[in-house]
């Protein structure tokens, strides 16, 4: 036959072992080969469990490798074949036997090879791990199968033996066992990567080509020199482990996807059962942590949790039992110690019950003992043993009453073998003085009721003793460490001495380990028998595979990163744990576990060496970086990144910069220098710099060596964003404009020492960030100023959104561009000036590009895009410093209208907006720019414009009251004013807006087309804003918005409706007055009321050049309204404020207001049509009450002394002289003359 056993056979029983290997063999085709009447009959799966499985269960622990492998590999087949039947033996198999071979130091590393293999087989088996998650993980009664699995080969790519040094590599041996460590991590962390593409496979997530299969050839890893044994190799007569027939339904070909699952409801109670039971493990968990501090306090947590009852003695015992390996001995040991008088006896009945649950039946008495104690630490104080060892006796001769007379001899005889313990095994005792067999007889001397007991029985136990101290578990495996440790030091320095003189090396540490194992083989495969006969229920198969990778991803990371910080590991491994990190980045993000996600990637961009100060490139750091990158290329990854694009995003903009200095470009500190006022570099900055930038260019040379990234892979990363949800491509501007905060703020974007996120809830509507108008938003967080900024990313920002304009549905490039336009903002806030004209730019480019397509009806997605330039003006505002930035906000404006006018419809808004802010800059390019593109967008785009005809008054309005102190621009302005009213009343404006308002009605039913009566809302802003310029302190301005306003009123608003009129006049022209009550100019008055004017000073006051004209319009207005009766009540508001300009102390605004009343009265008889009945009463009336308003109160009282009073004669003539003589009323006295023969004037023209 082919094949043999191995040569550690041929010297015992040669046959024999050929005779064993024959029958696996022949055990293994039959299983290979069986069809589904075997696999489901009854006897034949009996005789598989209750045979060959016991069978098994020794030959996978044989010390013949050969044996080992055909046996594992007849496992694995069983494992496909019987799978939903053999649920016990699996756990047998798993949990006794090949984990403890992992874990244990004695095992050969070709045992532990194939049982890697092993566990490499069933985890390639998507169906096969899922159930043997949910048949022990999602059980509270068994042990987490699935999660030991990962956590072993975690452990072993972590391995305790570390970079061998050079007096182990000396010899032939260590070189042999640095190349087997290096066999079992390479193999373990493919069984990682292995389980994790089970896992993308089951769960249905892309990874990429990372989650190809992994083929024969990452299972048999192997080092130099000779091959160690592997399963497919166990039989050369027999082929290579293939998947099972077809007819086998519990599993599935390992490259198919993952079956369609079963019923909903079922696998939610096996997902919650999971949840249930690891909530459950970690209230346990947090209740012993609590134990081993204060056991009270962990008894109550436990107890709130269901865990134990706190009260009930039975209980507390049991747990202690349960969980004698993760309690604190010594802690339990103290516990069951304690005192009758603490907390009323409650740790005596512990004691009583900890040992009335143990099985003493049938031990000998110091084997009893050892399992006694080997769930507590014996306290020191004697009054405490005596309790415990007293409690034991008592449990002892109840279960084995034949041994002793009473309970008494058993508790002398106890604690006379725990002080032979002490004294045989105390290295603080000398040897010449320990305890002998006669002496250990003369100590138990008489003590079975006087007479002596057994000689030969307390030998055996001396014996015993002697041989094996009484000691817990976890001392034994650190003694054990120990001795290998000492053992391996002292056979290294043999071995090279035996080197260095040509002398044969022993085999000393591999013999005893050898027989180490031995030992352990037969405690294995003892348990396990004990174990599989009990039995379990059958598989179930339901899918859990998102719960499985929230237990392996922890221990996946902790492996891989180990692996990856172990240079000696060598390629493979490097790209083993690089491989398995992404997979698991990509499970992460598609199963939305934000966490996992984060961190997996995080820590495979911490091992690209792009972070911090530059350090040497190596290829390994290469291939993160294309690990790293590759998880944009990954669609179900891409997708759910989150803010794990974060990490991706910076290593990009970073290679990005390498590519360019390998490539000899310019970088964008050659364009971009320090902001304004900034200090220069100290001498050892500039240092700094040139060395940081030389070990840049290095790294930048490796990486082109050992990279393949290229300038268009780069790209397409950016370019793939189109191919993102709505959510997902939101998270990724988000976290890409983190980035080019970072390069604007430091010059690096891989700074990690602030956060340059915004709150995506502080963008939205109503957010603390929202630019919404008539809210109150806070200002955004400004930028760093760096001597060497970055814009590379600003530029991939736009290339983004230029590649997502465009095949984006609106709604959702709202909500990407929500994030851009804050980030946008703040660019162009930025201190250098130069980078803020360059974010104002890109803006541009993202706006040309935007407006080349049609706004659909009703909606306001322009006024959103253009907002930021409003941001933008209004940061930059204040400061001579920042004009440049806000003259370009305006040329760019000026630009987008006369390239993209026509596709222009809610945008105008914000143009105009800007364009206002503009005309009220103090710096005079701005304002010039603002109104030369202003000028240019009512010669060429009025009818465009004419929907926000309002904003296009508002803004003119704004630049005929200009700080910047241009006279000239403020008249031009008002110019433009008197076009627009042409405009507006010869229907242009108003057909456009009413054409523009019926098409939105189209849209939304409930828009509302303005009728004739909305006309003023149209005109108020224009007539308003002239009459404010009337107040203005330039005289040319206010004269010339007089003349505009007044021959606006005469020329284009006849059409008016009287109502519309009083609106007009008291809501524009009586206001327009409000400025000769404040006019304070010095002016002489006159001596005598009769006196004829004074001359005034030429002053230019308001009261001497503006307020005649004023009131000329007002009294020609009126005139040439008519005298119909509905302009009556209009000749009383005109009499009225005339009043009030006649009672008053100033006397040159007295004498306008008679003058300009005698106009008015004189007018009435010259109407057309007439003056009716009641005006003529209006007129009367309110001249009667000017003239008692305007008489002073003294000479009133002269004049008309009143007959009611006893004492009616007149004051002296002298006494009203003297008081007319006081200023504040000469101007009424004046007035009073003077509209004397007004009245007479006006019974004249009432009578004819």
């Amino acid at each position: 036959m082919k094949g043999g056993p191995d040569a550690d056979a041929s010297g015992a029983e040669p046959i024999s072992m050929q005779s064993k290997v024959l029958s696996l063999e022949l055990l293994l085709s039959v299983v290979e080969h069986a069809g589904p009447a075997f696999r489901r009959g009854p006897r034949f799966v009996g005789a598989v469990r209750q045979y060959l499985c016991v069978s098994l269960l020794k030959n996978c622990t044989s010390h013949v490798t050969h044996v080992v492998a055909l046996s594992l590999r007849l496992f694995v087949a069983l494992v496909d074949g019987f799978r939903g039947r053999l649920k016990s033996e699996v756990e047998v198999f798993i949990s006794h036997i090949f984990l403890r071979i992992l874990d244990s130091g004695n095992s050969t590393h070709e045992h532990k090879l194939l049982v890697l293999e092993v566990f490499h087989r069933l985890c390639n088996d998507v169906d096969g791990l899922v159930e043997l998650f949910l048949s022990y993980d999602a059980d509270f009664d068994s042990i987490d199968i699935f999660r030991h699995i990962v956590v072993a080969l975690a452990r072993v790519v972590k391995g305790p033996s570390d970079k061998p040094g050079a007096a182990e590599t000396a010899t032939e041996q260590g070189k042999g066992a640095a190349r087997n460590d290096a066999a079992l991590r390479r193999l373990a962390l493919s069984g990682l990567v292995t389980t994790l593409t089970s896992l993308a496979r089951a769960c249905d997530v892309d990874a990429g080509d990372a989650g190809t299969e992994t083929g024969d050839d990452d299972v048999e890893t192997r080092g130099e020199g000779p091959e160690p044994p592997s399963l497919a190799r166990a039989s050369s007569s027999q082929p290579r482990l293939a998947p099972p027939p077809p007819e086998t339904t519990t599993s599935s070909a390992p490259t198919s996807p993952r079956a369609a699952p079963p019923p909903s409801g079922e696998s939610a109670k096996r997902v919650e059962a999971f949840d249930r039971k690891r909530q459950l493990q970690e209230d346990l968990k947090d209740g012993i942590l609590k134990f081993n501090l204060k056991p009270a306090h962990g008894l109550k947590a436990l107890s709130s949790k269901g865990h134990v009852d706190d009260k009930d003695p039975s209980s507390v015992a049991a747990f202690l039992l349960k969980h004698a390996a993760e309690l604190d001995k010594t802690v339990v040991g103290d516990y069951l110690g304690k005192e009758e008088t603490y907390k009323d006896g409650f740790c005596v009945k512990v004691l009583k019950e900890y040992a009335e649950q143990l099985d003493f039946k049938g031990l000998e008495f110091d084997i009893a003992i050892r399992l006694y104690l080997s769930g507590f630490r014996l306290p020191g104080e004697a009054q405490k043993i005596d309790r415990i060892m007293e409690n034991y006796a008592a449990r002892y001769c109840t279960q084995n009453p034949a041994v002793f007379p009473s309970a008494d001899v058993a508790f002398v005889l106890a604690f006379s073998v725990i002080m032979l313990q002490t004294d045989l095994h105390n290295p603080a005792i000398k040897e010449e003085k320990k305890m002998t067999k006669d002496g250990f007889r003369r100590n138990n001397r008489g003590i079975s009721d006087g007479k002596d007991l057994d000689g030969d029985f307390l030998d055996e136990i001396f014996d015993r003793i002697k041989e094996a101290p009484i000691t817990l578990a976890e001392d034994d495996r650190l003694r054990q460490d120990k001795e290998e440790a000492e053992a391996r030091s002292a056979g290294n320095l043999a071995s090279s001495m035996a080197a260095a003189f040509g002398l044969p090396g022993g085999a000393t540490p591999g013999k005893r380990r050898a027989e180490a194992f031995v030992k352990e083989r037969e405690a294995m495969v003892k348990a396990s028998v004990a174990v599989l006969r009990r039995g379990r229920p059958a598989f179930a198969a339901f899918p859990a595979a998102p719960k499985m990778f929230e237990v392996a991803w922890g221990p996946a990371l902790s492996a891989f990163s180990h692996a990856l910080e172990r240079l000696y590991h060598g390629p493979r491994p490097t790209a083993l744990a690089l491989r398995g990190l992404r997979v698991s980045a990509c499970l992460a993000a598609a199963l939305g576990l934000e966490v996992a996600c984060r961190s997996l990637v995080n820590a495979l961009a911490s091992f690209t060496a792009l972070h911090g100060p530059p350090k040497p490139l190596l290829p390994r750091h290469a291939a993160a970086v294309e690990a790293l990158l590759g998880l944009a290329a990954t669609r179900d990854c891409a997708e759910h990144l989150g803010a794990a694009w974060l990490p991706v995003l910076r290593v990009a903009s970073k290679v990005a910069h390498l590519r360019l200095l390998a490539q000899g470009a310019r970088t964008d500190d050659a364009y971009f220098g320090a902001a304004e006022g900034a200090q220069p570099d100290s001498r050892q900055a500039r240092l700094d710099f040139a060395e940081r930038r030389s070990r840049e260019e290095e790294n930048a040379r490796a990486l082109a060596a050992h990279s393949t990234l290229t300038d268009a892979s780069l790209d397409a990363l950016y370019a793939r964003s189109t191919k993102l949800s709505a959510v997902g491509v939101e998270h990724f501007v988000t976290q890409l404009c983190a980035v080019s905060a970072a390069e604007l703020s430091t010059g690096d974007a891989l700074d990690l020492g602030a956060s340059y996120v915004l709150d995506e809830e502080d963008l939205r509507p109503g957010g603390r960030y929202d630019d919404a108008e008539g809210s109150a938003s806070a200002a955004l967080p400004p930028l760093g100023a760096p001597r060497r900024p970055r814009v590379a990313a600003l530029q991939r920002l736009v290339d983004v959104a230029d590649a997502n304009v465009h095949t984006r549905p609106r709604l959702a490039w709202d909500r990407m561009w929500r994030v851009l336009a804050a980030h946008f903002a703040r660019a162009g806030a930025h201190a250098n000036t130069e980078i803020a004209v360059y974010a104002v730019d890109s803006l541009r480019q993202l706006s040309l590009k935007f407006l080349a397509k049609e706004e659909l009806k009703a909606f306001t997605f322009q006024r959103a895009f253009l907002k930021p330039f409003e941001r933008v003006f209004r940061a930059n505002g204040g400061g001579a410093e920042r004009a440049n930035v806000r003259e370009y906000v305006v040329t760019c404006l000026d630009v987008l209208v006369q390239a993209r006018a026509s596709k222009i419809k809610s945008g105008w808004r914000s143009i105009l907006h800007v364009l206002g802010n503009a005309a009220r800059d103090r710096e005079p390019a701005v304002a010039k720019a603002g109104f030369d593109a202003t000028s240019r967008i009512l010669d060429d785009h009025l009818a465009l414009v004419a929907p926000d005809f309002v904003d296009v008054v508002t803004t003119v309005v704004a630049f005929a009251a200009a700080p910047s102190g241009s006279e000239t621009i403020a008249l031009e302005a008002i110019a433009r004013l008197d076009a627009c009213a042409k405009a507006l009343a010869d229907g242009t404006v108003r057909a456009a807006a009413t054409a523009a308002a019926r098409l939105d009605q189209e849209a939304n039913p409930e828009a509302v087309v303005p009728g004739d009566g909305a006309q003023l809302e149209l005109w108020w802003p224009l007539l308003l804003g002239l009459a404010q310029r009337v107040a203005d302190a330039r005289p040319g301005v206010r004269n010339g918005s007089l003349k505009t306003l007044r021959r606006v009123l005469e020329r284009d608003c006849g059409a008016f409706t009287p109502e519309t009129w009083r609106l007009v006049f008291r809501g524009v022209l009586f206001p327009s007055l409000e400025s000769a009550w404040t006019d304070d100019a010095p002016r002489p008055g006159s001596s005598r009321p009769t006196d004829p004017p004074p001359p005034m000073p030429a002053n230019g006051s308001w009261l001497d050049t503006t307020a005649p004209g004023v009131l000329d319009a007002c009294v020609a207005l009126y005139a040439a309204r008519g005298g119909g009766r509905e302009n009556t009540p209009l000749l009383s508001e005109m009499l009225a404020l005339l009043g009030d300009c006649v009672c008053q102390d100033a006397e040159a605004l007295a004498r306008l207001a008679v003058a300009a009343l005698q106009r008015t009265l004189a007018s009435l008889g010259s109407l057309d049509p007439p003056a009716p009945t009641e005006t003529w009463d209006v007129a009367c009336h309110g001249l009667a009450h000017l003239v008692e308003r305007a008489l002073p109160p003294y000479l009133d009282a002269y004049l008309r002394p009143d007959p009611r009073s006893e004492d009616a004669a007149r004051p002296a003539p002298a006494d009203v002289a003297a008081r007319l003589d006081k200023a504040p009323t000469l101007a009424r006295l004046v007035a009073s003359l003077r509209l004397l023969p007004l009245c007479g004037r006006l019974l004249a023209s009432a009578t004819t």
